[in-house]
């Protein structure tokens, strides 16, 4: 299936995100920690391995802090290894003014601090109790191997952003043509439903693409293009 925009995109990093084409395009190249399914509006994983439960200690008692334990299964398009210092990166990048994102304000709002006791571990500490940030604050995450050494400022003219450029892949899709994709071994999770044949669609129709910036990851589990509407509607 094709998907149309009736606006061209401004940009293919997700941290920039301020049109709805931009965060079409990006919502099928980059991975967040957790999405929410189509089908039945819960969370699910992509990047983490389990999404965070009091239950299973990833949501503390007083709701302040989260942890996520991360897949060790994904890399990026260049072979280097998807960590917890890519989502400290992204959170912490999105949080200073001199980005330009329009998520800095609510980022600093709601959160404390984002930090990583290890490469497969993911801690946020939160001003307050936020009920939604499972599915509010969850956006895709960007390889700080590549931007980390960008000054914020330049961030938005790095060869990443513009949409014109070609995209490279994200951690975890299927690896062919010109090698700018990474592979993500099979994993036992169970995928929702919903608009899955989409997401496979898109998925193998754009195996060659130029390294920019990083595609999503083919995280089992992941809804597809409902999902993607779902995730620009609310950016």
């Amino acid at each position: 299936m094709i998907e149309v925009s009736f606006a061209d995109a401004k940009t293919m990093n997700p941290m920039l995100l301020t049109d709805t084409a931009s965060g079409a395009r990006t919502a099928v190249t980059f991975n967040a920690l957790v999405d929410t399914s189509p089908d039945d509006g819960l969370p699910y994983p992509e990047l983490a391995a389990e999404v965070p439960t009091r239950e299973n200690g990833g949501i503390s008692a007083d709701g302040l802090t989260y942890t996520f334990k991360l897949r060790n299964d994904v890399k990026w398009h260049d072979g280097t290894p998807f960590t917890a210092k890519d989502v400290v990166y992204t959170y912490e990048t999105m949080k200073k003014p001199e980005l330009g994102s329009v998520r800095t304000s609510e980022l600093n709002e709601r959160v404390e601090s984002v930090s990583a006791p290890n490469d497969t571990t993911v801690v946020f500490k939160m001003k307050k109790v936020v009920a939604p940030f499972l599915t509010d604050n969850m956006y895709g995450i960007v390889p700080q191997h590549i931007l980390g050494s960008v000054p914020v400022a330049d961030i938005k003219s790095h060869p990443s952003a513009p949409a014109t450029r070609r995209r490279r892949s994200a951690p975890g899709r299927s690896s062919s043509g010109s090698g700018s994709r990474t592979t993500t071994p099979p994993s036992s999770r169970t995928r929702p439903t919903s608009a899955a044949s989409r997401r496979s669609t898109s998925t193998s129709s754009r195996s060659s693409r130029t390294p920019t910036s990083s595609r999503r990851s083919s995280a089992p589990g992941r809804p597809t293009t409902a999902a993607s509407r779902r995730r620009c509607s609310r950016r």
